[in-house]
């Protein structure tokens, strides 16, 4: 997984699939985050779509305000074409292991996250 210097200070929560390839991925960023950031392993994530990758960020308790998710492909993928389409955004690029996609979102409650509420900010490629 991408590795920059800050880049997981602020994750409060992560949301991680429950294979071993992921928790493997997880625990190469695991030194850069906080110690007190919650780790949740999600059987629901392996190889979940993007629609179920939504629908587990909607289960996030509204006192996280960073969210980290480790997933696979093609879910990972189709969440970023889903976001940046619903903003205009062409998006040719493709999730590929170990790279990060950034988002900023404005909302009151994860409860609520629809695929607009949330903005592309960069794609990082290890």
């Amino acid at each position: 997984m991408a590795k920059e210097p800050g880049l997981f200070r602020d994750i409060d929560m992560v949301l991680c699939s429950s294979s071993t390839r992921t928790r493997e991925t997880l625990e190469e960023v695991n030194g850069c985050l906080s110690d007190n950031t919650m780790v949740s392993y999600i059987d629901a994530l392996y190889h979940a779509s993007s629609e179920v990758i939504l629908e587990e960020l909607r289960f996030v308790a509204d006192n996280f305000n960073s969210v980290l998710v480790v997933a696979h492909n093609p879910g990972l993928t189709q969440f970023l074409h889903h976001v940046c389409e619903c903003h205009g955004q062409s998006m040719d690029k493709s999730m590929k292991t170990g790279s990060l996609a950034e988002f900023s979102v404005q909302l009151e409650s994860w409860h609520s996250l629809e695929y607009a509420d949330l903005k592309f900010i960069r794609m990082i490629r290890s």
